[in-house]
């Protein structure tokens, strides 16, 4: 009888001890609010007053992005052009973006926290935002492997909106913000666009980021020579396409081109000076006259490199590496 109590009061009293581990693990899981995690993601949407696309490309410029909940440090999404580390996303690659996905596989609460700046090439301000995000509202309508969409429009309005994936990808909106307006800073434009460091007044900035000018690329290169892939980036690090017919496009920052000549094949990357190209172009395209501008790239053989020349008519602007590199047979 006695061995019998005993085992009785044992068992009391290891069914105390599991039931307060388990008490402390649910009220750490409802605390931490455990069962509210999902998988989520976000999306930035930028919408802009456009003017002829034949001449203008106006959108806006991400400079800080952060969306979180302050309850969960693993939570949200972070981009600061500021800073020295760049989390979820490289601005380099979304200097001007028209959409910008983070996309998470982490279980996370969802945001009740954003941040955002960004700078208006149509209106040549900053837009700045702090707020609240309204938790409740958001967990109604996001579930599992939702979107929170941020949506930039006209004049500083920001637009919040859920999308469900699992029903049919229903977009609803949620909230709406004001943005603050604030007088541009260049300093700060220029940290997040390196090929950018030494244009000083913003009117050229804006202008490289924004003007399209029409014009073609023209190649000269060794003899027989077989051209195997080229590249070219914007200002806004946006490719350039079918640069070998006339078109109204975007001032180029960069040039990669990778040719075969006979048994040797070449790359060549050419980083042109941002103020000496944006002067080529606009003087160019003041001349009188009807013909494309030519971005013309000729081999040089002595020096055993490429140069670019900016040519209209019998007018040339010769326009120089940035970062030049003796070319090889690779």
């Amino acid at each position: 009888m006695k061995s019998t109590k005993q085992v009785f009061l044992i068992n009391i009293f290891l069914s105390v001890i599991l039931f307060s581990v388990l008490s402390v693990l649910m009220y750490k899981l409802i605390i931490n609010k455990e069962f509210e995690k999902i998988e989520w993601g976000t999306m930035i949407i930028s919408k802009t007053m456009r003017k002829s696309d034949k001449e203008k490309t106006v959108e806006n410029l991400i400079l800080n992005f952060y969306i979180k909940n302050s309850n969960d440090y693993m939570s949200g999404y972070f981009f600061d052009y500021n800073s020295e580390s760049h989390w979820e996303i490289d601005p380099y690659l979304n200097a001007i973006s028209k959409e910008i996905m983070y996309d998470s596989s982490n279980r996370t609460l969802l945001p009740n926290e954003l941040r955002l700046s960004y700078f208006s090439f149509e209106e040549k301000c900053n837009y700045d935002l702090k707020t609240v995000l309204p938790y409740s509202k958001i967990k109604d309508v996001c579930k599992e492997e939702s979107k929170i969409i941020v949506s930039i429009l006209p004049k500083g309005r920001i637009l919040i909106l859920g999308q469900n994936e699992n029903s049919d990808n229903l977009i609803l909106p949620l909230i709406e913000f004001q943005a603050k307006k604030a007088k541009a800073n260049l300093d700060i434009l220029k940290i997040g666009n390196a090929s950018v460091k030494n244009i000083n007044n913003l009117a050229d900035f804006i202008t490289l980021f924004t003007e399209k000018i029409n014009w073609k690329l023209r190649l000269e290169l060794t003899p027989n020579a077989e051209i195997e892939d080229k590249s070219i980036l914007s200002f806004g690090d946006k490719s350039i396409n079918n640069a070998f017919e006339t078109s109204y496009r975007s001032i180029p920052q960069k040039i990669r081109l990778r040719w075969k000549n006979k048994d040797c094949s070449y790359i060549s990357d050419y980083y042109f000076d941002p103020g000496e190209i944006l002067t080529g172009f606009i003087k160019l395209k003041e001349l009188a006259d009807s013909s494309p501008i030519e971005l013309f790239g000729r081999y040089n053989d002595k020096k055993k490199i490429i140069e670019f020349y900016l040519v209209r008519d019998k007018v040339s602007f010769a326009l120089k590496n940035l970062y030049p590199i003796e070319l090889h047979c690779l």
